[in-house]
């Protein structure tokens, strides 16, 4: 189902199509149909059927045509979502059981009290100036490119 809109002077805009025909809620499908029967897809292709055969009998299964890349895609997929189920199970599986904690009123709890931390003194010593003064002028000749031209010219690097 097309719905047409019209703006305010009469003239067509855009087309929307309804939901139905959305390639979105066909793609769920294809998604939900490949994640249900997984199984019976990764046996048939260890059995050796390719991913063709495979396609035709879902689209025979389902009773809608699945385009290939749709299908791939979703068995992608299909495949990841399995492989979360199998670690969450085993993340499941891994928690021990505990007994169960006896919970107490909040009024009685005592909270350790915080010692407080020394600050420390951090004296102010004077810069050494000439130290700042000598690296500032180190970089600045590094920096600057006759000094490097001169430099590698007396390496011997360039002519």
């Amino acid at each position: 189902m097309r719905v047409k809109f019209f703006d305010r002077k009469g003239r067509r805009k855009k087309e929307r199509t309804s939901l139905s025909e959305s390639q979105k809620g066909r793609r769920k499908k294809v998604a939900g149909v490949v994640r249900k029967h997984l199984r019976e897809i990764e046996k048939r292709l260890v059995e050796g059927e390719t991913r063709d055969i495979i396609l035709d009998w879902m689209c025979v299964e389902t009773g809608q045509e699945i385009p290939k890349t749709t299908f791939i895609k979703a068995l992608y997929r299909a495949r990841q979502w399995a492989q979360k189920e199998q670690m969450k199970v085993a993340r499941i599986a891994a928690v021990p059981v505990s007994s169960p904690v006896v919970a107490t009123p909040q009024s009685t709890q005592k909270r350790p009290k915080k010692e407080k931390k020394p600050e420390l003194q951090v004296t102010e010593a004077e810069p050494d100036y000439l130290a700042l003064l000598k690296a500032y002028e180190a970089t600045e000749k590094k920096s600057d490119p006759i000094e490097t031209i001169k430099r590698l010219r007396a390496e011997g690097k360039i002519k």
